[in-house]
């Protein structure tokens, strides 16, 4: 069939097209085989130290992209090629060649114990060991080796199933006892003391009465030295509870403690069993302490302040968890309790009380009282408590904030250590040990040649197109004549 002169010209430019396409790609070849055949580099992001200045034309002399240089130290930030990286290791003024490393936060995961002045009581061999503590609440979860349950019983079920779900208990118990070991490094106040996990909430975060007052009998009948309790019943008129309470205390030598509860819970007062005389009721302290938690109610009856704002524990996860509440300023009062127990088993639980109220940090200087209704008689001090308690010169390795005015004790952070002189010392460069640490897995890509092979896809797709439109064109127009 004899094609007419509009096809042939359509057909000479199609073939035009084409051939200028093949030229194309041909001419590009070599760039697009260097391309897929290339070894990518990969490159280190390291600081590089020198033992002198730093030789900008040592490092000219390498493919190295400098990101910063330092004046604090003769150093540079840079992104060195993996392939230079033992060269330059080796080169002289050379100091090292170190990894770009991440940073890990480690001082704010206990602050709460630091605050307390606890952080390094067990220097001294005060751990809670041999203190029994039941922690009222919703269980709690046994974690790894760090985090032990004693005993307890399921007042929620009556049984013995004292797990947790609902995660409060847990919270809490880990901020009394945990141990050494956990995710973090994060640890409790008194790391050897015994959780009795006495389970009076249920999974949805929901405790009744009854069961707070069996949770009580429980305690006495056990033998319980301290009872915790990070919950508050909002009913101030409740007398019940303040029964089983106050024949736990002054009959059965226990030591109680709970939370001061929040504004939004609580109308009046600071809420039950707080409001007892039979317990010590915990306010809550920011980590700058003389900021006080506003969110929390005041009153004649607070007695002691506790780190309980953006405070660490663990979940029942395991993991370390940020968590805000008097529920956590109780549990470093009761783990601060457990370490003066220990300390001198002697005293009775009257005896442990006034000792944390003596030596508790003033934060209210300017009202020249003993105590107020902002935070009791102050922010706790385990040092200055396990001094008086034993009478033994105990330091806190710690800046514990405020001023004691109730005691003579020595508090942790508080005495004026003059600061170290700035003596120049000829510390040696530390040595290029090599190491099996794996390099980052960045790589440097050449930006134009990407360029060229989206260029050569674009041209690609177009010449396809229009090769089956010229087609369909021909074959639609065949059907016409």
């Amino acid at each position: 069939m004899r094609l007419s002169a509009r096809s042939r010209k359509r057909y000479s430019f199609l073939l035009a097209v084409i051939i200028i396409v093949v030229l194309v790609i041909s001419a590009l070849y070599p760039l697009l085989n260097s391309l897929v055949s290339a070894k990518v580099e990969v490159v280190r992001d390291v600081i590089i130290g020198f033992t002198g200045s730093i030789n900008f034309e040592l490092l000219s002399g390498y493919n190295i992209s400098i990101l910063e240089v330092y004046n604090i130290i003769s150093a540079v930030h840079a992104l060195v090629p993996q392939s230079v990286i033992g060269l330059l290791e080796r080169s002289r003024g050379i100091a090292y060649v170190a990894d770009n490393a991440v940073l890990k936060v480690e001082g704010s995961i206990n602050w709460g114990v630091d605050g307390v002045g606890a952080s390094n009581i067990g220097d001294y061999g005060i751990t809670g060991a041999g203190v029994k503590v039941a922690v009222l609440d919703s269980g709690v979860a046994e974690l790894g080796d760090y985090l032990k349950v004693s005993g307890g019983y399921n007042f929620v079920d009556n049984n013995n199933d004292t797990s947790d779900v609902f995660g409060h208990g847990t919270w809490v118990a880990s901020i009394i006892g945990t141990k050494k070991g956990a995710p973090l490094g994060f640890v409790g106040v008194s790391p050897d003391v015994e959780i009795y996990a006495v389970k009076v909430i249920d999974n949805r975060g929901v405790g009744r009465l009854s069961r707070a007052i069996s949770g009580v009998e429980w305690a006495v009948d056990n033998g319980m030295d301290i009872i915790s309790m990070s919950w508050c019943i909002s009913d101030n008129r409740d007398f019940v509870l303040k029964q089983a309470l106050d024949r736990a205390y002054y009959e059965h030598d226990i030591l109680a403690v709970a939370a001061v509860g929040k504004n939004e819970d609580v109308a009046s007062g600071v809420g039950c069993p707080a409001e007892y005389e039979s317990t010590i009721a915990v306010t809550a302290t920011k980590e700058d302490p003389y900021r006080r938690c506003d969110w929390v109610r005041t009153g004649p009856e607070v007695e002691l302040a506790a780190p309980g704002e953006n405070v660490y524990c663990l979940g029942t996860d395991s993991q370390v968890q940020s968590v805000t509440g008097t529920s956590f300023a109780v549990a470093y009062v009761v783990g601060t309790a457990a370490l003066v127990k220990e300390a001198n088993s002697t005293l009775t639980n009257a005896e442990i009380r006034d000792i944390l109220c003596q030596t508790a940090n003033d934060l209210q200087l300017y009202d020249n009282k003993n105590r107020d209704i902002y935070f009791g008689y102050g922010l706790i001090n385990a040092a200055a408590a396990i001094q008086m308690a034993t009478g033994k010169q105990i330091q806190a390795d710690t800046n514990n904030q405020g001023s004691s005015s109730h005691s003579s004790a020595s508090l942790g952070g508080s005495t004026n250590t003059p600061p170290p002189t700035n003596t120049p010392t000829n510390t040696p460069p530390p040595t290029n040990t090599p190491t099996n640490t794996p390099p980052p897995t960045n790589t440097v890509i050449n930006g134009n040649s990407i360029v060229v092979v989206v260029g050569i896809i674009v041209i690609a797709v177009s010449v396809t197109s229009i090769v089956f439109s010229t087609i369909k064109y021909s074959k639609n127009k065949k059907r016409h004549i």
